[in-house]
């Protein structure tokens, strides 16, 4: 058995696979998967997803557990673009400076949603996150600028409506929310974008439009059309902002680590703010540009009642130790996380020879074809005679290695092993977001 014909076997012969599946087509309110380790509970997620491709929404504990639950989806689901959506701030539960690129994120993510026509959006993120209010979809569609090649455009209608929605003029575009006028050529910096855009105009016409590099200057593809999002921070008023699951359709399904720690952790993250502002602001230390000088936190910010309120119209699948939700539906695994050998080598060969008398698959997972070889040699030079299939990332575009999951695992009931190189060997394994 090959990886692709594993990925077959818990999409189409998994019976908690099949049993989750059908009772959320059942429309059966909440899930708590027990005993589901490592990770196992992205491997449950794909499956489900692929067989029926409703939106999911999966909250983690923090950040680093949201970004690594989203490299091993696009792991395990190739080419398909998982929304990450990170909190507004530079650090962690610190509100003095905001992250212009997780803003950016934000932006992409709400953007994302509100023009989405197809079914099956995966969307990560952590409580740090949610505590902080959306755009609605309809505002946000109503302040968007369109461009579209071989339209007429009035340059001075374009620079107006650009002002108009928070950009900044400048000589040159460097970060979101600029845009710079040189004779023909228009350059905005969009809020939905990670590059800017250049508009070239012949006479009233737009001539063409293309995304390029702010550092290099740099051509990197043309298109045909484009939107322009302001900045969500700061150019909506209270009425137009709501909490992400406002903007979420019906039948989405959230996937939960630990419910109950997420609202707590949201608690917190609020109490925290409101004290974090009124010292700074008691004190007239709030920086200029901190969107808690246009709207304080007590409306920038959801209170935990607010968003248990407009959570509860959600079906919930929990994976963590306990269940928040009372009557949730049980889903039993018999899985382990990948054990430690230490980096002993003859310890793991004999527990694998175990495993295969036992008849288990063996999956290892490499972070690159290096790392593959060297284990092969190993085995070899230790005469293992184990017989596992090695997982290597597929190579991207930019020729750089995909990502692989991040935590080993047993599945006793599958009778699958999946193991990871970066935890045998004892290395680090680092996430990766869009930066």
């Amino acid at each position: 058995m090959d990886f692709a014909e594993l990925l077959t076997a818990y999409r189409e012969r998994d019976v908690r696979v099949q049993a989750l599946t059908g009772q959320m087509e059942a429309k059966a309110q909440n899930f708590h998967l027990k005993g589901i380790a490592g990770s196992l509970p992205s491997f449950v997620a794909a499956s489900v997803y692929r067989n029926e491709g409703r939106n999911h929404l999966f909250v983690l504990n923090d950040k680093e557990e949201a970004a690594y639950f989203m490299n091993d989806l696009e792991a395990l689901l190739p080419g398909k673009e998982i929304i990450f959506i990170p909190d507004s701030f530079k650090k962690q539960n610190s509100f003095d400076e905001i992250n212009t690129n997780n803003i950016l994120q934000r932006t992409e993510a709400i953007n994302r949603i509100a023009h989405s026509h197809t079914r099956g959006e995966l969307i990560v993120t952590y409580p740090e996150a949610l505590v902080e209010k959306f755009v609605v979809p309809a505002a946000l569609k109503q302040q968007i600028i369109h461009i579209q090649k071989g339209e007429k455009l009035d340059d001075q209608f374009i620079i107006d409506l650009l002002a108009e929605n928070g950009f900044e003029r400048s000589d040159f575009v460097y970060e979101p929310g600029q845009f710079s006028v040189r004779g023909g050529i228009i350059d905005i910096f969009s809020f939905g974008n990670d590059l800017p855009y250049r508009v070239e105009l012949f006479d009233d016409e737009v001539e063409s439009i293309r995304v390029f590099d702010p550092v290099s200057q740099i051509s990197q593809k043309m298109i045909a059309q484009v939107t322009i999002v302001p900045n969500i921070q700061t150019q909506f008023r209270e009425e137009h902002k709501a909490s992400l699951f406002h903007s979420l359709s019906a039948d989405t399904m959230i996937w939960c680590k630990d419910a109950r720690y997420t609202f707590e952790v949201i608690d917190q993250c609020y109490a925290k703010a409101l004290d974090w502002y009124r010292l700074v602001n008691s004190e007239n230390m709030l920086p200029a540009e901190h969107p808690f000088r246009e709207h304080p936190p007590e409306i920038m910010l959801l209170r935990t009642d607010v968003l248990l309120e407009e959570v509860s119209k959600f079906s919930w699948v929990e994976f963590g130790l306990q269940s928040h939700f009372t009557g949730a539906a049980e889903v039993e695994f018999n899985s382990a996380p990948q054990p430690l050998f230490n980096r002993n080598f003859e310890t793991l060969i004999a527990h694998l020879k175990d495993l295969r008398a036992q008849r288990y698959r063996i999956f290892i997972f490499m972070s690159n074809t290096r790392q593959a070889e060297r284990f092969h040699e190993i085995f070899t030079d230790l005469n293992a005679g184990v017989e596992y299939t090695p997982v290597i990332p597929r190579m991207q575009e930019e020729g750089k290695p995909s990502s692989t999951i991040a935590q080993g695992f047993i599945d006793h009931d599958q009778k699958v092993v999946c193991f990871t190189d970066h935890q045998l060997f004892e290395r680090h394994h680092s996430f990766r977001v869009k930066s």
